[in-house]
C-alpha cells in the first residue's frame, strides 16, 4: 500500500514538473533572443496609439483592453501588428522619484504595412474609424538604424504576462550588452512590434532619431513634470487640511 502511495506521489510530481517545463518552454524561457544591427523594415510606419503613464506591469492589461476595444474580425486580426513604445528606464525613474509609477509608454496598432495594405480600402477605413472612436490617435514612426532582438511571444492574458516577464529578464539585458560591445549606450526609447508569433524589440542607435518616436502626450507627461504636479497637488491638500 505504501509503495502505491509513493509511486502515485512520484507520478504526480513528475507530471507537475513536466507541465511547468512545458509552460516555460511555451513562453520562451529556454529560447535565446536573436540580436542584430541594421535598419528597421519600414521607412514610415503609420500607427494608432494610446499614451499611458504608470508601472510597466500595467502594459499587459492595456494590451488586453486594446484587443477588447478593437474587436478585430478574424481576417483583419492577422493583418494588424501590435506596437509598443517604452519611453523611460524604470530603474532610473525609481531611483530618481522613488516609484516606477511615472513611466510612460504607448500601446497601439500599426496600420501601414504589407499586411494591412492587402485589406480592402473600406475595411481599412472601418478599422481606423473603430480605433478613433475608442480614443486612439494617429502617429507615424520613422525608420532608422537600430539594434533588434527577435523573441517568440503569445497574447494569451496569463501566458503573455509570463512571456513579458521572461522577455524583460532575457531580451533587454542582451540588447544592452550588444550595444555596449559596440561602445554604444541605451539612451533612447524601446520599440516593440508583435506579429506572426514573435516580438521585435528595437532600440535606435541614433539618439537624436530615437526622440522622433516620442508622441506629443509623452513629452507633456515627462516624469519630472508629473512628479512636480503631484508634489504641488499634495502641498495644496496639506494646506487645506
Amino acid at each position: 500500500m505504501m509503495e502505491i502511495e509513493v509511486s502515485g506521489v512520484a507520478i504526480f510530481l513528475a507530471l507537475s514538473v513536466g507541465l511547468v517545463l512545458a509552460l516555460f518552454s511555451y513562453v520562451g524561457a529556454f529560447d535565446k533572443p536573436e540580436i542584430e544591427f541594421g535598419k528597421t523594415d519600414f521607412q514610415c510606419l503609420p500607427i494608432w496609439y494610446k499614451c499611458h503613464v504608470g508601472p510597466y506591469a500595467n502594459v499587459s492589461s492595456c494590451t488586453q483592453s486594446l484587443l477588447e476595444e478593437f474587436k478585430l474580425r478574424s481576417g483583419a486580426r492577422r493583418c494588424v501588428r501590435l506596437v509598443f513604445v517604452y519611453y523611460d528606464n524604470p530603474y532610473k525613474v525609481q531611483d530618481t522619484y522613488g516609484t516606477d509609477a511615472l513611466c510612460r509608454w504607448i500601446v497601439g496598432v500599426a496600420m501601414g504595412n504589407k499586411e494591412t495594405d492587402q485589406l480592402p480600402p473600406e475595411e481599412k477605413r472601418s478599422l481606423e474609424m473603430e480605433l478613433a472612436e475608442n480614443g486612439y490617435k494617429p502617429f507615424v514612426l520613422k525608420g532608422t538604424e537600430v539594434v533588434r532582438a527577435v523573441f517568440p511571444v503569445t497574447l494569451n492574458r496569463f501566458v503573455h504576462f509570463l512571456n513579458r516577464t521572461i522577455r524583460v529578464q532575457m531580451v533587454f539585458p542582451d540588447v544592452r550588452k550588444a550595444l555596449e560591445r559596440r561602445g554604444l549606450e541605451w539612451a533612447s526609447c524601446a520599440l516593440e512590434i508583435y506579429h506572426d508569433g514573435i516580438s521585435e524589440t528595437m532600440v535606435s542607435t541614433d539618439l537624436e532619431h530615437g526622440l522622433k518616436w516620442v508622441v506629443e502626450e509623452a513629452r507633456e507627461l515627462e516624469p519630472s513634470r508629473v512628479f512636480a504636479a503631484l508634489q504641488s497637488e499634495l502641498a495644496r491638500e496639506a494646506r487645506v487640511q
